[in-house]
């Protein structure tokens, strides 16, 4: 009877204020789009009730209360964003805007109106946040698109008929916040095949609130035990799956033969005493300066130049040049890496400056008059 005199508050309400076409307190761009005001503080009712060219809507920070009515028959309206600053939803508030998708709804908002979605038919999914400690009655009913909804943990009341006949609705799990299920709140939800009730719901309206679900056969709750506000409804608490029997033990294996002793292993011989490591060589001499590569570098034979930036990058490093000039034989040697390689220029002497160099690499340092005019080539470069 209850249920019968809302439906007829609704009838009544719908007759008083009725969808008239173009009624709208800002009239919609060429797009479809209006901004509200910022500074205004309230959508008032009846704003946008009947404005059917109405697409899309900005609401400002400084808007705290969208009023009843306010965009009722919104037939266009396909989506709407609500601010921070929002904590009301009067009545009816977007009733009947059948072409809305999505609706995001703050966590400021604390209070819903009654029927304030009811016969959005393609409204798909909805949350309600955790600050909403009141849903009116009918808030949902009727939209038979809504395959989900998401329940904050401060509402305390399914109230009546509040998701009735949300018909692709498969499942919801109801909050350990609540403590009653009002008349009819998900009847005819034909899709819904499970649900699940906390131990907190200590009062279920006399008229099943699950009647007419007919893909749904029971109820959940966290521990498998009914809920004795449940007894006027049809629905049974849905069975836990049977735990696994215990295993039996599996015997004890015997316990392993003990390995016998190890034999001792012989003592090993001292080992001689270690020979003190060899001395480091001297630390090598660079190249860099005036009278090393930069020399070459400014005005010598591009040939020289190039040969001591080789030796420095091979990490040998070699005398002074002579001359003005890069001594072939010393500077030859050094490309040939030898780490022992402290230094490769000979005394000053076209011989030894032409030759030096081609004797190291033909293996002619043996011979005493080679040693003896190559002396820095044969001897630092490792020979």
């Amino acid at each position: 009877m209850h249920v019968l005199k809302s439906f007829l508050k609704i009838v009544a309400l719908c007759s008083t204020f009725g969808h008239a076409a173009g009624a709208c307190a800002i009239t919609p761009d060429g797009n479809g789009h209006v901004d509200i005001a910022d500074g205004d503080t309230e959508i008032a009712a009846n704003a946008f009730e009947g404005c059917t060219s109405l697409v899309s809507v900005t609401i400002p920070d400084s808007v705290t209360t969208v009023g009843n009515f306010a965009f009722m028959g919104c037939t266009s309206l396909t989506s709407v964003t609500i601010p921070d600053s929002v904590t009301e939803l009067g009545a009816y508030a977007f009733y009947e805007c059948t072409s809305l998708v999505s609706v995001t709804i703050p966590d400021s908002v604390t209070t819903f109106g009654e029927s304030a979605f009811m016969s959005c038919t393609s409204l798909t999914s909805v949350t309600i946040p955790d600050s909403v400690t009141e849903l009116g009655v009918f808030a949902f009913m009727g939209c038979t698109s809504l395959t989900s909804v998401t329940i904050g943990d401060s509402l305390t009341e399914i109230p009546n008929s509040a998701f009735m006949g949300c018909t692709s609705l498969t499942s919801v799990t109801i909050p350990d916040s609540v403590t009653e299920l009002g008349v009819d709140a998900f009847k005819d939800c034909t899709s819904l095949t499970s649900v699940t009730i906390p131990d907190s719901v200590t009062t279920v309206a006399s008229s099943d609130p699950f009647d007419g679900c007919t893909s749904l056969t029971c109820y959940t709750t966290a521990d498998g035990q009914a809920i004795a506000a449940m007894s006027s409804s049809s629905l049974a608490v849905c069975d836990l799956p049977p735990s696994a029997p215990p295993s039996a033990p599996l015997p004890s294996a015997p316990p392993l033969p003990s390995a016998p002793p190890l034999p001792s292993a012989p003592p090993l011989p001292s080992e001689p005493p270690l020979m003190p490591p060899p001395s480091p060589p001297p630390p090598p001499k660079s190249c860099d300066g005036p009278s090393g590569c930069d020399g070459y570098r400014n005005g010598a034979k591009k040939k020289d130049a190039m040969l001591c930036m080789k030796v420095e990058a091979s990490g040998n490093m070699c005398y002074p040049p002579q001359n003005g000039r890069c001594q072939d034989g010393g500077m030859d040697a050094c490309l040939k890496n030898v780490p022992t390689a402290a230094g490769c220029a000979d005394e000053p002497g076209k011989w030894a400056e032409k030759k030096c160099g081609r004797k190291f690499r033909k293996n002619k340092c043996h011979k005493r008059n080679v040693a003896a005019k190559c002396p820095l080539t044969c001897g630092h470069c490792g020979v």
